[in-house]
C-alpha cells in the first residue's frame, strides 16, 4: 500500500505551518452509522490551527444535519475533551465517484503537546455524509473504528498547526513521516469507492 501522507515540521520560521495530512483513502464510511467516527494523530506542533476531514455524499436525499467535531486528549474518545466545533457542510458534496476534498474546521487557540496522541472524532444524526478512509497510510495514528476494506484504517484528514520552531532541525520522527509521505505522492488514481456499513457484533 503506498502512502499518501505528508507530515512536515516546518523549521524555517515561526510563520510557517506544521501539517499532518493523509489523502490515501478510497472508501466511504457513514459518519452516523459509526458515530463517533474519528482519527488519532501524533501532534507535531503546539499551536493548533485547524482539523479537517474529507467528506462525501452517500445519501443525497437525506437531511444535511450539523456535524460535531470533538478533539480529545489521548487515544480514543475516552480522554479529556479539549475542544468541540459544530458546523454544517455545504449541501452539495463530492459523490462517492468524485475525488475527495478535505474540509478544514477552525481549531485555533487550542494548545497541543508535541509527541502526544490526540483523537478528532465526528458525529452527526444524518446518514447523508460519509468520511473518506483507506488502509494504514499514516504511521502516527489510526481510525477509531474498524471499517471494511482494511484491517488497520486511517481517515483522510489534515491537522494544521502554527510552527513555533525557529531555525532548528526537524526531529527524526518528523523526517520519517515526511519521507513516507513523499514516497507515496503521486500514487494511485482514484476510481470507484465503496462505503462501509456497520458490522453487527457477534
Amino acid at each position: 500500500m503506498t502512502a499518501g501522507v505528508v507530515a512536515a515540521a516546518c523549521a524555517a520560521s515561526a510563520a510557517q505551518a506544521a501539517v499532518i495530512e493523509n489523502t490515501a483513502g478510497v472508501f466511504d464510511a457513514s459518519i452516523a452509522a459509526f458515530s463517533p467516527l474519528g482519527q488519532t494523530f501524533t501532534a507535531i506542533d503546539t499551536d493548533l490551527i485547524s482539523i479537517g476531514f474529507a467528506y462525501s455524499d452517500i445519501n443525497p436525499g437525506s437531511p444535511n444535519e450539523p456535524i460535531t467535531l470533538r478533539l480529545y486528549a489521548g487515544d480514543g474518545v475516552g480522554g479529556t475533551l479539549l475542544a468541540s466545533r459544530i458546523f454544517t457542510l455545504p449541501s452539495v458534496l463530492p459523490s462517492t465517484l468524485d475525488a475527495p476534498v478535505i474540509v478544514d474546521t477552525d481549531f485555533s487557540g487550542v494548545s497541543l503537546t508535541v509527541g502526544a496522541i490526540y483523537t478528532a472524532a465526528l458525529s452527526t444524526s444524518s446518514f447523508k455524509v460519509a468520511a473518506v478512509y483507506g488502509g494504514d497510510a499514516y504511521a502516527g495514528g489510526h481510525a477509531t473504528r474498524s471499517l471494511s476494506g482494511c484491517t488497520s484504517c486511517d481517515l483522510n484528514f489534515r491537522v494544521v498547526g502554527r510552527s513555533d520552531v525557529s531555525g532548528g532541525v526537524p526531529e527524526p520522527a518528523a523526517w520519517a513521516l515526511m519521507l513516507t509521505g513523499f514516497a507515496g505522492l503521486g500514487a494511485s488514481l482514484r476510481s470507484r469507492r465503496r462505503w462501509a456499513q456497520p458490522v453487527e457484533a457477534a
